[in-house]
């Protein structure tokens, strides 16, 4: 069966199927689904680090938990892709990686995600590292922290790997929920991001409004030139309404480089 495209590939991404003890988050218990190292455990809301109150968005019971004790510790998954040879060979596919990641309230503990992008012999292609943050001076919490990358031809696999990081303190407060790993078909999510009198290709994280804030106004010849400089291709609708809020992955630094000052430029144009 071909791997899904546009779900999320993790199993039990919000360690709710572990069960941790009332009473002792200082209990180290297996996590279904995650092979787990150095005492990474899973805790419910309103035990200890985090309240319910400070639940991440639709995150049930539990959380993820650096554990009791321990300076490093980590959960990791493996999944292995079927049916899309083709599609990562030409560039099509796009990952998503995400996460709800935090740590305990005055201290510097933190979580951050690890994906090792794997080809069919099992050696490491690349690595993608999403990082969370590492100050909590308002107390405890969890933030979403996203990066979307190219899926790198030959990539056969990954494994997603949540580590936790102990800064302070003895036990690791390094705390997470709601992982996520979603593989994209990147042509459609380019299709889906057209609206307008043009399709603009922008660097992931621009939107529609990052562009309308500067007053500029822009047609296809805008979007063609943006595209042409950075190397991307461009399809205009003449029937469709403006729209920048579209993420490319695929680009390289040095493309988005290209872009993004061939973009300031196009820009500054348009406001003169």
């Amino acid at each position: 069966m071909t791997t899904k495209l546009g779900v999320n590939l993790l199993v039990d991404p919000g360690a709710e199927k572990a069960k941790p003890p009332v009473g002792s988050y200082e209990t180290v218990v297996p996590i279904p689904g995650w092979t787990t190292a150095g005492g990474m455990t899973a805790d419910y809301y309103g035990e200890n680090d985090l309240t319910t109150a400070e639940a991440a968005p639709g995150g049930g019971k539990n959380y993820f938990y650096g554990g009791p004790n321990n300076a490093s510790s980590s959960a990791s998954q493996t999944i292995t892709f079927k049916g899309l040879t083709s599609k990562i060979k030409t560039g099509q596919v796009t990952a998503t990686i995400s996460g709800y990641l935090g740590g305990y309230g005055g201290q510097t503990d933190h979580a951050d995600i690890n994906v090792s992008f794997l080809n069919a012999a099992g050696t490491v292609i690349s690595m993608t590292t999403v990082s969370g943050p590492t100050s909590f001076p308002n107390g405890s919490s969890l933030s979403l922290e996203s990066e979307t990358v190219a899926v790198p031809k030959g990539t056969a696999s990954v494994t997603y790997t949540l580590v936790a990081t102990r800064e302070q303190g003895t036990d690791n407060d390094g705390l997470a929920d709601n992982l996520s790993f979603v593989l994209n078909d990147a042509a459609a999510s380019v299709a889906a991001g057209k609206s307008g009198q043009m399709t603009f290709l922008a660097p992931r994280g621009w939107g529609a409004e990052s562009l309308r804030a500067t007053g500029a106004s822009a047609g296809d010849d805008h979007a063609v030139a943006v595209a042409r400089a950075a190397g991307v291709p461009a399809v205009t609708r003449p029937d469709l309404a403006f729209h920048a809020g579209i993420g490319i992955a695929a680009l390289t630094r040095a493309e988005t480089g290209a872009f993004l000052a061939a973009l300031h430029g196009q820009l500054h144009a348009a406001l003169r």
